[in-house]
């Protein structure tokens, strides 16, 4: 089976029944980028339009083989477009006939443009006309220009805007300055924000001036108020009990009592939850008792005291005594031991067979001897040996070492290097 190269058009037996070049000279000419699926579309060779060179393209529309043959395409076609201008116009200063670059230009060069820049107003526009809203005379700009400025254009807006809503204006006068003024809002007092913050200020100074009693509502006490304030209390003590006695009191009004009969004397008492068992601490510490005696101490739960010989119910497991003073007798008629100390040799009295030291300073010292012979019996061997540059003895650290010193070793690396170069010379020169 034959098929036809790619590239070349040749005729070719494929060892592969994916193989589409007939050798590897075409495969190498043609780029191919790696894709998840494979490798991307290959395509028949073209010729640049620009150029003329030989190239693979990586896309069906391409159609130049690098990027700065396509700028230069785009360059042209730019110039071509700015060259096709609008009609003939007429100088607006001078009168000639020119051809504007852009649809905005007026002047034909920048000397006229300069002229009229000073003058644009009188020049196109010299209509003088009256306002609508103040009627004061003004030198319209625009033809359609109808208000001198900015600020009679928004109140004649402002005013076309509440006729549509039907809000009925209202007339008032300040009561700071006296002013009468015109408003919309039905909440506003004052004309201007500087009239409301002077009136305000009085008010407040006035206000502190006359400082006013008041009494407390928990305790009765008096208690001045300089500034504006809703006080009610004297103290936060008095507001915090307050607010805890209030809600008490609505807790005992909604709570029903509970009753209930203790599970040990059987008296009935009021509890504050329903999961109490036990009337007082006394109930609650002998439960605890017995069920310590029950579950620990089923087996021995009767024990001899080795001091006075009665017996008694353990608490505890590691118990012994029956009371304190008989753990205490015992402490003081142990018997006692005199022994030598390891450390200075003194004899010392104590109630503990298996004492060493008389002191911890003594036992501190003892361990500081035993890490110190340690250390000397991990220390490494010495030799003693003669020094191979001076011969001097002296005593080796290392198996290996074979000098004194490091200055004995740079000696006789310096004879070492001048020997050999002195054998090197004299090669040379035979």
């Amino acid at each position: 089976m034959t098929r036809n190269c790619v590239l070349c058009d040749k005729e070719f037996t494929p060892k592969l029944p994916s193989q589409r070049y007939c050798s590897k000279d075409c495969s190498s000419t043609v780029p191919r980028k790696r894709i998840k699926g494979g490798f991307r579309k290959t395509y028949q060779i073209r010729k640049c339009e620009v150029c003329g060179n030989e190239f693979a393209p990586l896309t069906k529309a391409q159609i130049y083989c690098s990027k700065p043959c396509s700028r230069k395409v785009h360059r042209k076609k730019e110039k071509a477009k700015k060259r096709k201008s609008p009609l003939i116009r007429s100088c607006i200063c001078c009168g000639n006939e020119y051809r504007p670059k852009n649809p905005g230009h007026i002047c034909c060069t920048s000397e006229c443009r300069e002229k009229i820049a000073g003058v644009k107003v009188k020049t196109i526009y010299p209509a003088i006309k009256k306002c609508a809203y103040c009627g004061e005379e003004f030198t319209a700009i625009i033809g359609h220009q109808k208000y001198c400025s900015k600020k009679c254009g928004k109140k004649v807006s402002r005013q076309k805007e509440k006729e549509k809503k039907n809000i009925p204006l209202m007339v008032r006068a300040c009561p700071y300055c006296g002013k009468e003024f015109i408003t919309v809002r039905s909440d506003k007092k004052f004309c201007t924000v500087k009239c409301c913050k002077k009136f305000n200020g009085k008010l407040e100074l006035a206000r502190k001036k006359k400082p006013r009693k008041e009494h407390c509502q928990y305790c009765g006490k008096e208690f001045i108020v300089i500034i504006k304030n809703k006080r009610k209390y004297c103290s936060a003590e008095c507001r915090n009990k307050f607010y805890i006695r209030i809600k008490s009191e609505k807790r005992k009004k909604n709570k029903k009592p509970i009753i209930i009969s203790c599970d040990i004397c059987g008296r009935q008492f009021i509890a504050n939850t329903r999961k109490t068992k036990y009337c007082s601490q006394q109930c609650r510490n002998e439960k605890a008792r017995e069920a310590r005696i029950y579950f620990k101490y089923a087996d021995n739960s009767v024990k001899l005291c080795p001091v006075c010989g009665i017996r008694f119910a353990p608490a505890q497991g590691n118990q012994k005594y029956c009371n304190a003073e008989c753990r205490i007798r015992n402490h003081y008629t142990r018997q006692s031991f005199i022994k030598q100390c390891a450390f200075c040799e003194k004899y010392f009295v104590t109630n503990l067979s298996y004492a060493k030291f008389c002191n911890s300073r003594c036992s501190v010292n003892h361990c500081n001897e035993q890490q110190k012979k340690k250390l000397r019996e991990l220390r490494p061997i010495q030799y003693e040996r003669n020094c191979k540059c001076c011969g001097n003895e002296f005593t080796a650290r290392i198996h290996n070492q074979l000098y004194c010193s490091k200055k004995c070793v740079n000696k006789f690396n310096n004879r070492r290097y001048t020997t050999k170069k002195k054998e090197n010379d004299v090669k040379s020169s035979i």
